[in-house]
């Protein structure tokens, strides 16, 4: 069976060429966790140096894979105690489903989800609250959670090369947002004409926040009228 499993008292699996020191001065320590296909772990608490946590399926090159790979044995104490101290993530390898322990990871500020078959983003990535970077780029998504506006302090979002036809108005609640990406999708033309102008992203945040106070009104007085 494919993927990595772990639990508090399971060793990890490390690729050493994998491991590497951040170079962001104010993150001394960068978490790149890596897993493919459909199994994924249900809990995953790496060592607190920076690791790669690599694919363990049956292949050609499985030979070679064991033979560069160490166990690192975690402590309960310890992994608990250092995953609350994560800044960056990186998720990748063909993802179909991301772990409920993603979204224990309040303190995450930039978190990469891009090449993988992710179809939905689960509404739970309102909870990643300190969030400034967030890359979608690359997968199957559809849609987004309308809480995707929950993340203010955003300021980059990737959604290039997915399958979105629609946004959520939520998105004009972003107001720091500095970067969107997205092209590749199949958005509808007042978007895409909106994106393309001079300062077209103020411009496209300020329409979805137009819209999304204009709904809420709505609702409102549908509610007062039942």
């Amino acid at each position: 069976m494919s993927g990595v499993s772990l639990n508090y008292h399971t060793s990890l699996s490390v690729d050493q060429s994998s491991i590497y020191h951040s170079q962001h001065n104010h993150s001394p320590q960068q978490y790149y966790y890596q897993s493919i296909q459909q199994q994924q772990p249900s809990h995953f608490y790496p060592y607190q140096s920076s690791l790669s946590l690599t694919n363990t399926s049956s292949n050609s090159n499985d030979h070679q894979q064991k033979s560069t790979k160490r166990s690192l044995p975690l402590s309960r104490d310890d992994s608990i105690k250092k995953k609350f101290e994560w800044n960056e993530l990186e998720v990748t390898g063909n993802v179909r489903n991301l772990s409920p322990t993603l979204w224990t990871l309040s303190q995450l500020t930039v978190l990469y989800l891009n090449d993988n078959q992710l179809t939905r983003l689960p509404s739970e990535i309102a909870c990643l609250a300190n969030l400034v970077t967030l890359d979608l780029s690359n997968n199957k998504l559809r849609n987004l959670p309308s809480e995707i506006g929950d993340l203010i302090t955003l300021r980059e979002l990737n959604l290039t090369n997915n399958s979105i036809r629609n946004l959520p108005y939520e998105i004009g609640k972003l107001f720091r947002l500095q970067s969107l990406g997205l092209l590749g999708n199949p958005l509808p033309n007042e978007i895409f004409a909106i994106y393309t102008e001079s300062n077209g992203l103020q411009k496209l945040l300020a329409y979805f926040l137009d819209n999304f106070s204009t709904s809420l009104n709505d609702n409102h007085h549908i509610q007062n009228r039942s």
